[in-house]
């Protein structure tokens, strides 16, 4: 989905672009190819797919796989779709990564955003490509990334970049080494400046350890944590069951925690996340404030499906790792 979005932006912006895929491409997409006059082939890659200057790559496609290694072993670029789209826009960025949460939060800024009523769209890692949105879209671009998604980008600079968390997860594509995958997470700030912000998790021992090396960075961005266990020099955390703003050592109360609509401690940090991107933002805390008491969350994520004889089901099928189920089951408080 997201390499046929990026082949049909490359091609409408006047690039010579050739399609190549080692599976079957959908019926669909191979119109869409057709329609825009560009030349694919898929059920492999022959040798004409061996001479591009650059290739866009899908995040499904490990950088091991061959066609991956010849590009790199000649010394020429492998870009991510959301690099290539970037190259198209000077628009606002807020993009969210992190282990579990980043659907959650993406959605989260969505509804604040538009109770704040501010133009925006929504891509990346949830259903519809950076490059679908990025050359028709006003306003800010709020963007779910994924690890496979930073793995290969260049310039790619969000203004506003969160990290929500860090777990073991897809070590396959990062030779079961954690600190690779926590390597390819935070790149999402790489190439940030002192003019934008990273929103992290103060929590997090990974994040923190990577975030001290960042500090020392001489033009780096402006360090945002949150917390619902410790007060944070600068960001927002939970005090005497309140949500608290610190910024220049002064601090704002934003709201109880008990009025969060979504119950659970991992939820809480997703909500801190979610309003100190706002903040960051320049969106009013009355609007943040609305935002995180209406938001009823995204099904298949601790979705409530009914109580039937004194007992509670719900829908948690996109836990897909051993932290989201423990999260998850830390957000109970019942047996």
């Amino acid at each position: 989905r997201s390499g046929i979005a990026a082949a049909l932006l490359l091609k409408k912006k006047g690039a010579d672009v050739f399609v190549s895929d080692y599976g079957t491409i959908k019926e669909e997409w191979k119109q869409n190819l057709v329609d825009a006059q560009v030349k694919f082939e898929e059920n492999g890659h022959t040798e004409q797919a061996k001479k591009a200057d650059y290739v866009v790559v899908s995040p499904g496609v490990p950088t091991e796989s061959p066609i991956i290694q010849f590009y790199l072993n000649q010394g020429k670029k492998v870009y991510s779709e959301i690099e290539a789209a970037s190259w198209f826009t000077d628009q606002r960025i807020i993009a969210t990564t992190g282990s579990n949460g980043k659907t959650t939060v993406t959605n989260w800024l969505d509804h604040v955003w538009k109770t704040a009523k501010k133009n925006h769209s929504v891509s990346g890692n949830i259903g519809v490509a950076f490059s679908d949105v990025v050359d028709g879209s006003d306003g800010d671009f709020i963007l779910e990334i994924s690890s496979f998604q930073l793995d290969h980008i260049d310039t790619f600079k969000p203004n506003i970049s969160l990290l929500l968390n860090v777990t073991p997860d897809h070590l396959n594509r990062y030779g079961n080494s954690v600190e690779a995958y926590a390597a390819s997470k935070f790149r999402i700030t790489e190439n940030q400046t002192e003019k934008d912000w990273f929103i992290f998790n103060y929590d997090d021992p990974i994040i923190k350890s990577h975030v001290e090396s960042l500090q020392k960075k001489e033009d780096a961005p402006k360090l945002w944590a949150f917390s619902y266990n410790n007060e944070v020099p600068e960001g927002a955390f939970v005090r005497d069951e309140h949500i608290i703003f610190k910024f220049n050592n002064k601090e704002e109360t934003l709201m109880p925690v008990y009025e969060v609509g979504l119950s659970g401690n991992h939820n809480l940090n997703n909500g801190l996340a979610t309003a100190l991107a706002a903040r960051a933002a320049e969106i009013k805390n009355e609007a943040i404030r609305e935002s995180l008491q209406s938001f009823m969350g995204v099904e298949h994520r601790l979705e409530k499906v009914r109580d039937v004889d004194g007992v509670k089901y719900v829908n948690d099928s996109k836990a897909t790792n051993v932290n989201a189920v423990w999260f998850a089951l830390d957000s109970f408080q019942v047996p």
